[in-house]
């Protein structure tokens, strides 16, 4: 059996393309485990919030019928006081069906003058699930070869793909029903497009009954960060002679650095906060070992905002202690947005730069928070230039911390020419964007 179509929306049964300018409106992807959903101004109430005037409480309701190929449906119930555009058709109050290709404008004409209308939601919509036969199985692409690993929720395999013969790593995620944070994982990795993010090759249900799911990706042939900085600690190949408290040469650390604040800035204008940010989820793609090529991992802690519109605040305690963001365990906090990922890529920085350990003390999570431990720091291992990048992302006040991409505007990464290039089409998304890291505070160095 094979599936009709891109693997990868083979779980959908319809997604909406933004056809507004406004770069932060994202794909909005209708899962076939969820049949209904509704789309309007109050979260409490909708599936996916749309702020703004020209919006409703409760707008739009979009309905698939269950069936695939040739039997399926797709209905738009309109709730609102404005109305819906399905096409060049003003629908209000009624339900109508949607084809695939037509376009649909939620509160607002199809055709708007932005100034007039700045919440322009205006959208093509992609029915999948009539292109779709059964999905194919997981067995039914990959060969099941050597497992790789446990995690929380499953573990990894390596396999074949049987089309093509090329190694996949295959996860199997189990999870309740109830526990929708489980799919957290697999809407980020859609999301993502980039050199330096694992790449999600296809997404299946397990068999009826399983509670279990499988997210097969890029196969990564090489080590992680953590057994990469341990093999140096240890052998000692990459810098033979030199301090006996040295870790990895500045060189590698600001190529690594460069190729993480580029995958980090680029899932931060996607709304996705990683927060599990370690060297275990860190991979070297290859085997050269002077020239590193890194790439992201584990989405599995990870925040995937859903309103662009907003700014992110989250509340809930999660990561891993040694590289946690004070903000997160810290009640005084409101809340916490993306900058805890620059707190966790400064820890992974000043780990590499010494290779022992970046707190004088246990770093767990009941207070008082130990402080850094930046004696080991000295100008034999990093200039002055690279350690004011470590400060600045290892600020313990998150507004006076430097974002990945602020980072990257900085001498040390900014005037760096790297090892493997980051394509322009990555660096537009976040260059484009206001810069909001243009005061840093005191060039002293923070007190832990």
């Amino acid at each position: 059996m094979s599936l009709v179509g891109d693997p990868l929306n083979s779980h959908l049964w319809g997604y909406l393309i933004p056809l507004s300018s406004n770069r932060k409106l994202l794909r909005i992807d209708f899962w076939r485990i969820t049949p209904e959903v509704s789309l309007g101004r109050n979260p409490q109430t909708n599936t996916l919030t749309l702020p703004g005037s020209y919006v409703s409480a409760n707008h739009a309701k979009l309905c698939w019928n269950g069936q695939k190929g040739e039997l399926s449906r797709v209905e738009l119930q309109d709730l609102s006081t404005n109305g819906t555009w399905v096409g060049d058709e003003h629908v209000k109050g009624r339900t109508c069906p949607l084809v695939s290709g037509v376009t649909i404008g939620f509160g607002a004409p199809l055709f708007v003058n932005n100034q007039l209308c700045p919440h322009d939601y205006r959208y093509r919509f992609v029915e999948t699930a009539s292109l779709q036969r059964d999905p194919a199985t997981v067995d039914e692409l990959y060969v099941p070869q050597r497992f790789l690993g446990k995690g929380t929720y499953g573990w990894v395999t390596r396999g074949i793909s049987r089309q093509t013969g090329e190694s996949v790593a295959v996860k199997l995620i189990k999870y309740r029903q109830s526990n929708s944070d489980i799919f957290t994982e697999i809407a980020a990795l859609e999301r993502v497009d980039h050199p330096h993010v694992v790449k999600m090759l296809s997404f299946h249900h397990g068999h009826p009954g399983s509670c279990s799911l499988f997210i097969a990706m890029e196969y990564l042939e090489g080590s992680d960060l953590f057994e990469y900085m341990d093999h140096e600690q240890e052998h000692r190949v990459l810098w033979p002679d030199g301090p006996s408290d040295r870790g990895i040469p500045q060189e590698i650390c600001r190529d690594i650095m460069y190729q993480l604040c580029n995958a980090l800035a680029h899932i931060h204008t996607l709304g996705i906060v990683h927060r599990d940010l370690k060297p275990e989820n860190i991979m070297l793609k290859g085997t050269n070992i002077r020239k590193p090529f890194i790439v992201l991992a584990d989405f599995g802690l990870a925040h995937v905002e859903r309103d662009m519109s907003k700014q992110t605040c989250l509340t809930d305690v999660t990561g891993s202690w040694v590289y946690m963001a004070p903000e997160i365990d810290d009640y005084k906090h409101a809340g916490y947005d993306e900058y805890v990922d620059s707190f966790s890529a400064g820890i992974v920085f000043l780990s590499m730069v010494t290779l022992v350990s970046p707190w004088l003390g246990e770093r767990s999570e009941h207070p008082p928070l130990p402080p850094l431990n930046w004696a080991p720091v000295t100008s034999t291992l990093l200039n002055s230039q690279g350690r004011r990048v470590l400060e600045l992302l290892l600020r313990l006040d998150p507004e006076q911390r430097i974002s990945p991409a602020g980072a990257l505007t900085l001498p040390w990464l900014d005037g760096y020419q790297p090892v493997y290039e980051i394509d322009d089409k990555y660096k537009q998304l976040y260059l484009d964007m206001p810069a909001d890291e243009q005061d840093f505070g005191s060039d002293e160095e923070e007190e832990a």
